[in-house]
């Protein structure tokens, strides 16, 4: 596995821990009875959601025979169209909200992997994306 390729299941990682970790939150907050949710629950979406994105990318590679670049380039396609597609105007208070967070996930995504390049990781520059 090459340094880049690594780099991306690196990605992956941390974008599932960080969604363990905002779950754990929600856990906690259900256990104590706290009534105040709305920002956890939308957390837990975004970050779960954003995992998705860096887990289509490793599935691409690990069972899909992709290579690495054209595995990223195209889940970037994907979380593009749905940013530009966005929540649906009639679903339910709860179900557009959820929608939203997806469509946040989607563009933190998109935003975050726009300055991924391999020469990033195996080169000599250190830029990557913020996650």
């Amino acid at each position: 596995m090459n340094e880049f390729t690594q780099y991306l299941f690196h990605l992956r990682d941390e974008a599932l821990e960080a969604a363990g970790n905002t779950r754990g939150r929600l856990i906690r907050l259900l256990e104590e009875a706290d009534d105040d949710l709305a920002e956890t629950v939308a957390d837990v979406t975004v970050n779960q959601s954003y995992a998705h994105w860096w887990m289509a990318v490793t599935d691409h590679i690990e069972h899909g025979g992709l290579d690495p670049v054209t595995a990223l380039t195209r889940v970037r396609q994907a979380a593009y169209r749905a940013v530009l597609r966005g929540p649906g105007p009639h679903t339910p208070a709860h179900q557009h909200a959820q929608s939203l967070a997806r469509t946040d996930a989607a563009r933190l995504f998109y935003n975050d992997t726009t300055a991924l390049d391999p020469a990033t990781v195996t080169g000599s520059a250190s830029i990557a994306p913020a996650g």
